[in-house]
């Protein structure tokens, strides 16, 4: 189980036109495209560009399996409880498509670029694995990771996706 996070008025930095391997073989069937041996010559460039093209396009969609997202939303809920009611923080534990202004997701992200400029969210990250560590193996919360780079992926996410649905 994951939640799929996906931007409501996503900022479009670049098109799939700058993307032409990409572009040639997106809408190609997944059996056919993998049938082919032309897909086969060009295959590491069309992955290379499908990456691309989801990095410059960031606010289109984001994704967290429900291992790292929990401790996310719950470090988000810990730095900028303001800014959102009891209700749509809980609302954040749910894949049933709760909604996020856009003016709320920029907030979110600022306060969350804060934390990681400050290096707090890097304490955070030590202290948060330092208590993982220390659980027994058969803690069942062990299984759930923090990162830095998890909320600095989840910053960048909120700042193009012009709000956000959590599904």
């Amino acid at each position: 189980m994951g939640f799929d996070i996906h931007g409501m008025n996503p900022a479009i930095n670049k098109t799939i036109d700058e993307f032409p391997t990409l572009k040639k073989w997106h809408t190609v069937p997944y059996n056919e495209r993998d049938e082919s041996k032309e897909f086969k010559k060009e295959e590491n460039k069309y992955w290379e560009e499908y990456d691309a093209e989801k990095d410059a396009n960031c606010g289109t969609y984001f994704r967290n399996n429900v291992w790292w997202w929990r401790p996310l939303w719950e470090y988000c809920r810990a730095v900028a409880e303001d800014l959102f009611t009891y209700e749509e923080w809980e609302g954040g534990h749910y894949n049933d498509g709760n909604q996020y202004s856009e003016d709320d997701c920029l907030a979110l992200a600022s306060i969350l670029q804060e934390e990681i400029d400050s290096g707090r969210c890097k304490e955070y990250e030590d202290t948060y694995g330092k208590k993982q560590n220390s659980l027994g193996d058969k803690d069942f919360n062990k299984n759930y990771p923090f990162s830095v780079e998890n909320v600095q992926r989840f910053v960048n996410f909120l700042e193009d996706c012009g709000g956000m649905e959590i599904y």
